[in-house]
């Protein structure tokens, strides 16, 4: 008869930081796509729609056109900073614990 052979995962730590993945745990990956959906809900949708209300009828023509003018890629810049520092804000938050109000 075959034995099974099972591996002990041991918490992944660094400074003394608990590094076990959140899919190490039962019920991991609904927990996960839970707070995807907040993040997105919360924080990347109100970006999204900000950016898109702040542009005028021309920007969102050669946006479409795939040749935005400069005031566009800078906007779209700023978008992309500000989704950056959601989705980190929201890591750190939920790998260390830590609020991160501002950075």
């Amino acid at each position: 008869m075959k034995e099974k052979l099972t591996r002990h995962r041991e918490p992944r730590m660094e400074s003394g930081i608990d590094r076990t993945s959140f899919s190490d745990f039962p019920g991991a990956h609904q927990t996960e796509e839970m707070e995807m959906e907040k993040l997105i809900e919360t924080s990347l949708r109100p970006l999204i729609l900000d950016f898109l209300n702040k542009l005028t009828a021309e920007q969102r023509k050669i946006l479409r056109d795939g040749e935005p003018d400069t005031a566009t890629k800078v906007m779209l810049a700023d978008l992309i900073l500000e989704i950056i520092m959601s989705v980190t804000k929201a890591l750190v938050k939920a790998f260390m614990g830590l609020d991160v109000e501002s950075v």
